[in-house]
C-alpha cells in the first residue's frame, strides 16, 4: 500500500511521550475547573462529553480479563495465567494483539513486555513504521466492514485516499440522510472544513448532525506534535501558543499568531507546524494545503512516509532534549532508534548523576512495571529528588510560559 494513513506512524512514536508529559503536568494542576481556551476552533464537531473531572469506574481485573478474552478470542484461563505470572491486566490487550498479529505465543510477548517498551518490542519483532501503518489501515477497514458502514473494497479505497475511519462513518451517515453519494460528501472534507459545515451544505439539520456525530464518535489518531506541545495549560491564548510553537518548530511568533487570529486552535496550528517542520517547507505553504486536502492527504502530498516521519521525529526530539537539558543529540538518536522512549532518555540522563549510575544502567532500570518513583527508590533517591527531576522536565517548562 503506497498511499497510507501515515499519521498512525506519528502516533505510535509519540504516544508514550505525550502521555508521560501530561501525567507529570497533571500533578501540578489545580483541582478547579480549567478555563477553556480563548482560541477555539470554529464550529467544533465534537459532541459534548461528560462534565470535567468525571471519571468512569475502572473495570476490575476479572472484568478486564473477560473483556479481553471476548475481544481477542484467547481463553480466559490463558489470560488468568499471565496475570498470575506478573502481567499487568492493562497489558493484556496489547499482548494478545501483538501475539496474534506477529504469530507469537502469549508467553513470548508477555515476557518481552516485562522489560521492554513498545518501541523496543517492535524493533525486536521487525515491525517497521510501514508495517504499523499498514496494520492500522487493515484494522480500520475491518472495523468499517464489521459495523456495516461500507464493504471492504470501498473501505480500503477510501482509507488509502487519506480519509479516516471517522470521516467515512460520518460521511456515510450524511449520505443516507441527504441522498447524496458518499464520495461526493467526502470530497468536501478537508483539513480546514468541519463536519457541521458539511452537514449544513448537504441539507442535514444541526439536530440530525449531532445525532450522527454522537452515534459515530470514533477515537482518531492523536495529532499533537512530538514532545512538549502536548502539555496541558490552565489558560491558553495567542501569546502562549505563539511562544510554545515558535520554540518547538522555529517559526516566527508573528506568523503563528496570524493563524491564531484566523481562529485556528492550538492543536490545528501545532499539526501544521509539525508537517512544515518535518517536510522542511514554509509554514504558509502547508497552511494553504488545508483548504484542499485532509491531514492524511497532506502527509501523502509531502511524501512523509512512516519511516521518514519516524526518523525526523527522533531528530526533532533529540534537538529539543539537547536544547533543554544538554543531552548529546547522538545519545538520544541512538537510544530512540533502538526503541527507547524520549522521556526515558530525559529521566535517565537527569537521574543518573544524582545516584552515581551511568546512563545505560539507568535507562535499563526502567521497565514497564515500574514507575520512575519506584526506580528512584531502588537507586537510593528520595521522593523529593525524583520530584525535582519531573518538575524540571514538565513543571518548570510550563512556568516558563505561564
Amino acid at each position: 500500500m503506497r498511499k497510507q494513513v501515515v499519521i498512525s506512524a506519528v502516533c505510535a512514536l509519540l504516544l508514550g511521550s505525550s502521555m508521560f508529559m501530561s501525567e507529570i503536568a497533571s500533578a501540578h494542576e489545580e483541582k478547579t475547573p480549567v478555563k477553556p481556551s480563548v482560541v477555539q476552533a470554529k464550529n467544533t464537531e465534537r459532541p459534548a462529553g461528560p462534565p470535567r473531572g468525571f471519571r468512569r469506574p475502572r473495570p476490575t481485573k476479572e472484568q478486564i480479563i473477560q473483556m479481553t478474552s471476548e475481544r481477542t478470542g484467547y481463553a480466559k484461563s490463558e489470560l488468568e495465567a499471565l496475570v498470575a505470572n506478573g502481567t499487568s491486566p492493562s497489558d493484556l490487550s496489547f499482548i494478545c494483539n501483538y501475539a496474534k498479529t506477529n504469530d507469537r505465543t502469549l508467553a513470548e510477548i508477555a515476557e518481552m513486555r516485562k522489560t521492554m517498551t513498545v518501541g523496543r518490542i517492535d524493533r525486536a519483532l521487525g515491525i517497521t513504521p510501514e508495517i504499523k501503518a499498514q496494520r492500522a489501515l487493515a484494522s480500520q477497514s475491518k472495523a468499517l466492514v464489521n459495523e456495516n458502514v461500507v464493504n471492504k473494497a470501498t473501505a480500503d479505497k477510501l482509507l488509502q485516499k487519506g480519509y479516516t475511519a471517522g470521516d467515512i462513518k460520518i460521511a456515510q451517515a450524511l449520505s443516507v440522510r441527504s441522498n447524496k453519494k458518499l464520495e461526493a460528501i467526502l470530497k468536501m472534507k478537508v483539513a480546514a472544513t468541519k463536519w457541521p459545515e458539511i452537514a449544513a451544505k448537504v441539507g442535514v439539520s444541526e439536530a440530525d448532525y449531532k445525532e450522527i456525530a454522537a452515534k459515530n464518535r470514533t477515537r482518531g489518531p492523536r495529532k499533537p506534535g512530538p514532545g512538549f506541545s502536548n502539555i496541558h495549560f490552565r489558560k491558553i491564548d495567542k501569546e502562549l501558543i505563539s511562544k510554545v510553537l515558535s520554540d518547538n518548530y522555529l517559526f516566527s511568533k508573528e506568523e503563528i499568531g496570524k493563524y491564531c487570529d484566523a481562529g485556528m486552535s492550538f492543536g490545528e496550528i501545532d499539526l501544521m507546524c509539525l508537517y512544515a517542520y518535518l517536510a522542511d517547507k514554509p509554514l504558509a505553504n502547508i497552511m494553504a494545503m488545508r483548504g484542499k486536502y485532509t491531514e492524511n492527504q497532506i502527509e501523502q502530498k509531502l511524501g512523509l512516509t512512516p519511516s521518514l516521519i519516524h526518523e525526523k521525529v527522533i531528530a526533532y526530539q533529540a534537538r529539543r532534549l539537547e536544547d533543554r537539558f544538554g543531552i548529546d543529540a547522538k545519545i538520544t538518536k541512538d537510544y530512540m532508534t533502538r526503541g527507547y522512549a524520549m522521556h526515558h532518555v530525559a529521566m535517565a540522563y537527569l537521574m543518573g548523576p544524582m545516584c552515581g549510575k551511568d546512563f545505560d544502567t539507568m535507562i535499563n532500570t526502567k521497565v514497564p512495571s515500574k514507575r520512575w518513583t519506584k526506580v528512584a527508590e531502588e537507586v537510593g533517591l528520595t521522593p523529593e529528588q525524583c520530584k525535582s527531576i519531573t518538575d524540571k522536565i514538565s513543571y518548570e517548562f510550563k512556568t516558563k510560559y505561564e
